[in-house]
């Protein structure tokens, strides 16, 4: 290696090393993008598929499917239906959606909590910025439901069921909401 690198001038010496320190700036800058981002596994694919299910929640803006007093599949009359919401929203997204071994769609409340596992979706923190096709919760203490869920269309919007219907108004998440991000493939 040594004769190698005598043989070039000392400018093609300097011109390896500024390659050599461009590509490690471009590490550095895909590992800072990774650590910035909250997620161990950015991908170009799980970007386009948040957004697949961002533009599949609005679509149904103004829907009255998921509305309290109406029935949606295992879901009876006289229930919120956050929830299912997102189940459908992703199932139609080709996304699995997470449910409990009975077959119900995650409630709220876990996908609040930060204890509770949810596979390909990375628990981003209480209070964390939100991305298009992240999944916004909140425990709440209602007397018929754990807490409220929606799908961010923006970093500050999001869309979901209501006892109107599917709308992107009046979520009104506090300071204690919980962002999950899909990291899946």
């Amino acid at each position: 290696m040594l004769r190698i690198a005598t043989k070039f001038q000392y400018g093609e010496n300097l011109s390896i090393q500024i390659t050599m320190m461009n590509n490690f700036n471009k590490l550095v800058s895909f590992v800072l993008l990774l650590y910035l981002t909250g997620s161990n596994k950015v991908t170009n694919f799980n970007i386009a598929k948040r957004d697949t299910i961002a533009k599949t929640a609005e679509k149904y803006d103004g829907s009255m499917d998921w509305i309290v007093h109406t029935t949606k599949d295992n879901f009876p009359s006289g229930t919120k239906k956050c929830n299912k919401f997102i189940y459908d929203v992703l199932e139609e997204a080709g996304v699995t959606a997470p449910k409990y071994d009975d077959g119900f769609p995650v409630v709220a409340a876990d996908w609040a909590n930060s204890s509770f596992t949810i596979p390909d979706w990375k628990h981003m923190g209480y209070g964390a910025s939100w991305e298009r096709g992240d999944i916004i919760a909140e425990r709440r203490n209602y007397t018929d439901a754990t807490g409220h869920c929606g799908i961010a269309i923006s970093n500050s919007q999001v869309i979901g069921a209501r006892g109107v219907g599917i709308t992107k108004e009046g979520h009104d998440f506090g300071d204690n909401v919980t962002v999950r991000r899909y990291i899946g493939q």
